[in-house]
């Protein structure tokens, strides 16, 4: 008797469980075929079984619980892509992406990674094996560079070209050149306009200013700035003023045969410059020279061989990155003062500042004699006679170059730089014979610099005169 309320529940069929896990009550059928009404399955009974069942069939997920998904794997994703920074930082730059990052922290811009490292002859295309080179003497890439190659000839051309190396950078200058040409006849014209004051070099704001006032189609002042940016050389210049050669970048977007016309526009292939005198007219001269050095690489045919330079290419290289031949004679190459350089540490050093191909070569073509070494002389025939003729004179009137520097150069407010009117009137005082003006563009330690201190002089006659000055 005290079984009987218990034996319904207890002897429950899988069907009924099932049935009650539906939703239902179970109670359309019993073990014994009972009808829905009968005595022997009443709601008390079921009711505890049937209650736990159904709870768990109709369990849906709210928004809490979606939202504690989709955040659980927010958070997940994070973690791996933190991961892969960090990997990324550990093992450095893999990717074409991180590379120009890289280029850019180091060189400034894109541009001027492209112009001083990767592109030094101007030739505008690139060869794989030049590629690899370049990427190899500049450092900091630890992936794989054919797969970087890769990246870099989308288009399969085989010669990829700065559009392929870096499109958004390729895109502004590419706008800058189309609008300045449509209102000026050559991008030497829009120089002259730009360059108001006749100074020869702009500040990166006044760049922006003049060019707004220009009006220059489809470049606001957000995209002038960053062109400013992009023109500049690389930071090891100290130079944050555009000059006229930095326009040269913006022939990157144009053929070889179409770069001498948009450069010098009715003049062709003229070399004539600005007739003004003295600096600005040496000035001119120089880049003058070094467009049509640049213009006539472009010529070369293209091979899979990175291309050989010329003793001129090398000047080129070295008037860029230090402002001159003697600048990066005194402060680079003759880091000993010495005199000389031998083989094997010009050429170590000559491939560090961009220099490809074969360099032993160039170096060869430099060392006629052949006595295992060069000196300035070798170097650059011109600068080192009027620096000769320069020291010579200094040490004849004061019996050092120091004290000639601090007696005749420094001037009555010794305020250790000397300008132009400066270093003319120190010249002048030494009895120096040759072309003042040409001879302060031939020491220059930065084109867009207009004056220079006792460090331009070499390291060991800076030391004297600073060791000099102390005691005054």
């Amino acid at each position: 008797a005290h079984s009987a309320p218990s034996s319904p529940t207890a002897r429950l069929s899988a069907s009924a469980l099932l049935a009650m896990g539906n939703g239902n009550d179970g109670m359309g059928s019993s073990p014994h075929g009972s009808s829905p009404s009968s005595p022997s399955r009443t709601p008390k009974a079921s009711s505890p079984m049937a209650s736990p069942m159904s709870q768990v069939a109709v369990t849906r997920p709210t928004r809490t619980t979606m939202w504690s998904e989709e955040l659980g794997s927010r958070r997940r994703q994070a973690v791996v892509e933190g991961q892969k920074e960090e990997k990324g930082r550990q093992f450095g730059v893999t990717t074409l992406e991180g590379y120009r990052r890289m280029l850019a922290n180091r060189f400034g811009s894109t541009v001027a990674a492209w112009r001083v490292a990767i592109d030094p002859t101007g030739a505008g295309h690139l060869a794989y094996i030049a590629f690899c080179m370049a990427v190899d003497e500049i450092g900091g890439f630890t992936g794989g560079v054919r797969q970087l190659w890769t990246e870099v000839d989308a288009r399969s051309t085989n010669h990829p070209t700065f559009q392929d190396f870096d499109p958004e950078a390729y895109a502004l200058l590419e706008a800058l050149r189309k609008a300045l040409l449509a209102k000026f006849p050559s991008i030497r014209g829009f120089w002259q306009a730009l360059d108001e004051t006749r100074e020869h070099k702009v500040e990166e704001a006044g760049f922006t200013a003049r060019c707004l006032v220009m009006e220059l189609e489809g470049l606001p002042e957000r995209k002038l700035q960053r062109l400013a940016k992009l023109l500049l050389p690389s930071p090891v210049t100290g130079r944050k003023q555009l000059i006229e050669d930095d326009f040269q970048a913006l022939l990157l977007t144009l053929p070889a045969s179409e770069r001498q016309a948009a450069w010098c526009g009715d003049e062709g292939t003229q070399a004539a410059g600005h007739s003004t005198r003295g600096v600005a007219a040496e000035e001119s001269k120089d880049n003058l020279g070094s467009t049509s050095s640049s213009l006539a690489s472009t010529r070369r045919v293209f091979t899979n061989e990175m291309p050989n330079l010329n003793v001129e290419d090398f000047r080129k290289i070295l008037r860029r990155t230090f402002g001159s031949v003697y600048a990066g004679w005194v402060k680079y190459l003759d880091v000993t003062e010495v005199g000389r350089v031998p083989m094997g540490e010009f050429v170590n050093r000559a491939r560090a500042i961009g220099a490809g191909g074969n360099v032993s070569a160039l170096y060869a073509s430099i060392d006629v004699k052949g006595r295992g070494f060069i000196t300035l002389q070798d170097l650059d025939a011109e600068v080192s006679q009027a620096v000769s003729a320069f020291m010579q004179k200094a040490q004849a009137k004061y019996g050092s170059v120091p004290k000639a520097w601090q007696m005749a150069f420094n001037g009555p407010l010794k305020r250790g730089v000397v300008g132009h009117e400066e270093f003319a009137a120190g010249c002048a005082d030494i009895g120096y014979e040759g072309d003042v003006q040409k001879l302060f563009v031939l020491m220059r330690p930065d084109p867009g610099r207009p004056f220079m201190d006792h460090r331009d002089l070499g390291r060991h006659a800076a030391l004297s005169v600073k060791e000099r000055a102390e005691t005054l």
